[in-house]
């Protein structure tokens, strides 16, 4: 005989695995035949999450842009007699441009090629926002050598009477501050500033003494 309990008892049981069939139904629907890929997520779980970075942007040189240094001289021809010996010996004014991205610091170096390359100006640690270089004077932070004439900055070109000597500017883009004090011997400084250049430009103007 049965009692009533048992028989409330075994209906729970066949509901239970009714719900489990349907539950077991409802995931292979969406699962494609061979049971391992789920069907398309639903247009709320469609939506891209972003995801900050810390990664800085790259900073681009403009398309077709190249370093190079400018001054008040036409290339390959005679500066102005005020930046030699012969007038105010002071530094021409000069102008960086198409600066290469990673700059940190600026240099440049002018010497006589007529005169087995000896450095008339020698000047690193240029801030790389100071691209405009005026007369006379160098951006603060930048450091001078002192030149084989003995003196600490610029050495105005001075060539022997009735001579005219090729200088060259060399202009340096780079990527640290050196560890130079003003006073550092120009080969020295030159050799570091060869040796670190991301990117280097020539100009070239002439000198001469009447």
């Amino acid at each position: 005989m049965t009692y009533p309990s048992e028989m409330n008892f075994s209906r729970r049981q066949i509901v239970g695995a009714i719900s489990l069939v349907v539950v077991f139904l409802i995931l292979v629907a969406k699962c494609s035949p061979d049971g391992r890929t789920m069907s398309a997520p639903s247009p709320e779980q469609d939506q891209s999450i972003a995801i900050p970075t810390t990664i800085a942007p790259t900073i681009e040189t403009p398309a077709g842009s190249r370093f190079k240094l400018t001054g008040l001289w036409v290339e390959g021809e005679e500066i102005s007699v005020k930046y030699t010996c012969k007038g105010e010996s002071i530094s021409p004014p000069m102008q960086f441009s198409g600066v290469p991205a990673g700059t940190v610091t600026l240099g440049l170096v002018v010497t006589d090629q007529d005169a087995n390359g000896v450095i008339h100006w020698a000047v690193a640690n240029i801030p790389v926002t100071e691209t405009n270089i005026a007369e006379g004077s160098v951006p603060n932070g930048a450091v001078q050598a002192t030149t084989a004439q003995g003196t600490i900055g610029y050495w105005a070109p001075c060539p022997p009477a009735g001579q005219t000597h090729h200088y060259v500017v060399t202009a340096y883009a780079i990527a640290q501050q050196l560890e130079f004090a003003d006073g550092v011997d120009a080969v020295t400084l030159q050799t570091a500033l060869d040796a670190a250049a991301l990117s280097v430009a020539e100009t070239t103007f002439l000198g001469q003494t009447p």
